[in-house]
């Protein structure tokens, strides 16, 4: 397996790198034509658009552009993805592969309400165009070759109303080192709270070089390639990284926009797939797109989401907001404005229709789901590593981590987990690893098929908290293993978790065994504790809040 196996770098020449770029659309045909020419202009070769069940003229919008090659996302596999950005990240995955097999030497991962620009240095001699200061690939070839990803921060809308006919690019105030601070109203509990962050999110969005060997993480980051594809999910290690440039946001500009941008996912949760909780601002907005409409949203985003004019004017020359008008500049510059152009669009979009070729590729993202069950023989454990751990086989783990070279997961304080072994006799064993040190004063219990495990049938041996169970109370083809236990109290650390962390599992063994009676999973709680606070965990049969 090459997980950690470096690609060929290709040898730097005087040409300028090719740059492709990759979005998701669902149903957002109004911005497709400026986002691709804005981006064209800036030296975008190539674009990978990922359709996500669009019923607007989308296709035949990309179809006018030859250099787009356009995917749908089969709904079939759309059902497995829980979580949004799981689909994102599985896009991107699958235009990186085909970025390499296209020749491309670096891919732009971007949404359409996103827009980047290079920022680079102007000449001495004379002004620089716009054209050449936002340039893609001119930054990118200044790039040192050790780099991996380049990351554009994020330079994110304040927006105005202007009504609902105005384009997002009429928005010219931004935020970017200073952030405005405003009063978020939660529908849920009908309490104002004061928010001062971005809206939406300041992770950036990243370039990534072809020839590295790296792999999706989020929506916004890369790392080391493990190997790991839909549904299963690598863990966090990152790759050399630099910031350079930044990315327009247009978060949301105008009703219309700010409900559709919410009611694409209208049963997210609000919490994300890693288990910390979604910004606070982006549940609020969720909520209000679904409660209100018409006169009663606009109402709620007149007072919590808009700004006034003169206030963003007074911001700006504060020089604590940035004016900013270069999107509407560059798509000048490519004649988007023009009647021609207009008439152009219209022409082309209709030949789209006429001479339409049947559906668009169907991009197949998830690997397939092994549901084969992990055999277990007389004198050899079976190793269960959390990073194998499909999407979907377990409940209240967090995503894969690193310690020491090995992979581990956090549960959360009630976690779930589903073992692909047949009925049969066996020890299982909970790997807790390194972590646990003996200031760490925990209570966890273990069930096994819906039923309590005694705390007298845990043993510890070593970093593994071990016990036994009898075909009998075993399920036909899988085993469900759950913890309950008080949570970690991380307030002391360098960086505190925002998450409520439970225990660390660094796999799960099983093998072949022999069960004393009096050691079989209990239907009743037991009433004695087992201390292992030698290692900082004391085990009991229910769960010490």
């Amino acid at each position: 397996m090459s997980t950690n196996r470096e690609l060929e770098r290709k040898p730097q020449s005087n040409r300028k790198p090719l740059l492709a770029m990759q979005f998701c659309a669902k149903n957002e045909a109004r911005l497709l034509e400026a986002h691709l020419k804005y981006h064209r202009h800036l030296g975008v070769s190539k674009a990978y658009a990922y359709l996500d069940a669009c019923t607007d003229e989308s296709l035949d919008i990309l179809r006018s552009f030859p250099w787009v090659e356009c995917f749908t996302v089969d709904p079939a596999e759309r059902q497995r993805f829980r979580y949004v950005s799981d689909m994102l990240v599985a896009c991107m995955n699958d235009a990186l592969e085909r970025a390499r097999r296209d020749g491309y030497d670096w891919l732009l991962v971007i949404d359409l309400d996103e827009l980047a620009f290079g920022e680079n240095p102007e000449s001495e001699s004379s002004k620089t165009s716009l054209r050449r200061r936002g340039s893609l690939v001119d930054m990118l070839t200044q790039i040192p070759e050790a780099i991996e990803v380049v990351s554009l921060r994020t330079r994110e809308v304040v927006p105005m109303y202007l009504g609902e006919d105005f384009e997002f690019w009429k928005q010219r105030y931004f935020q970017d080192q200073h952030v405005l601070t405003r009063m978020l109203l939660d529908l849920r509990t009908g309490e104002t709270s004061t928010w001062s962050d971005f809206l939406g999110h300041r992770l950036g969005k990243p370039i990534v070089r072809t020839s590295a060997s790296v792999q999706a993480y989020t929506p916004h980051s890369w790392v080391r390639d493990q190997n790991k594809r839909f549904p299963l999910r690598p863990a966090n290690m990152p790759v050399p990284i630099a910031t350079r440039g930044y990315h327009y946001h247009f978060f949301a500009f105008q009703n219309s926009h700010f409900q559709k941008k919410f009611l694409k996912s209208p049963n997210q949760s609000d919490v994300r797939s890693n288990g910390i909780p979604e910004r606070y601002s982006k549940q609020c907005f969720r909520l209000a797109s679904k409660r209100l409409t018409g006169d009663a949203l606009h109402e709620y985003l007149d007072r919590y989401f808009y700004v006034p004019e003169p206030e963003l004017k007074k911001r700006a020359s504060e020089r604590y907001l940035i004016y900013d008008d270069t999107v509407e500049r560059i798509l000048a510059e490519v004649g988007y404005f023009s009647r021609f152009q207009k008439l152009l669009r219209r022409s082309r979009q209709l030949l789209g229709k006429i001479f339409r070729q049947g559906r668009a590729t169907t991009a197949s993202l998830c690997q397939p789901a092994d549901s084969a069950p992990l055999v277990v023989s007389d004198g050899q454990a079976v190793f269960y590593d959390p990073s194998m751990w499909p999407d979907g086989s377990c409940s209240g783990f967090h995503h894969p981590e690193i310690q020491d070279g090995r992979y581990f997961r956090w549960s959360s304080t009630n976690a779930e987990l589903v073992v692909p072994v047949k009925a049969g006799d066996y020890q299982f064993s909970v790997d807790l690893g390194s972590i646990l040190n003996p200031s760490w004063k925990k209570y966890v219990s273990f069930s096994f098929n819906g039923r309590r495990i005694p705390g007298q049938a845990l043993r510890l041996d070593g970093s593994c908290l071990t016990f036994e169970v009898k075909r009998r109370d075993c399920s036909p083809t899988e085993q469900r293993l759950t913890v309950s236990c008080t949570p970690l109290d991380t307030s002391n650390w360098a960086y505190p978790d925002l998450r409520k962390l439970g225990i660390p599992v660094f796999g799960i063994s099983v093998a072949m065994g022999t069960v004393p009676e009096m050691l079989r999973p209990s239907d009743q709680p037991a009433s004695r504790e087992t201390d292992l606070s030698g290692c900082g965990l004391r085990t009991t049969s229910a769960c010490v809040p």
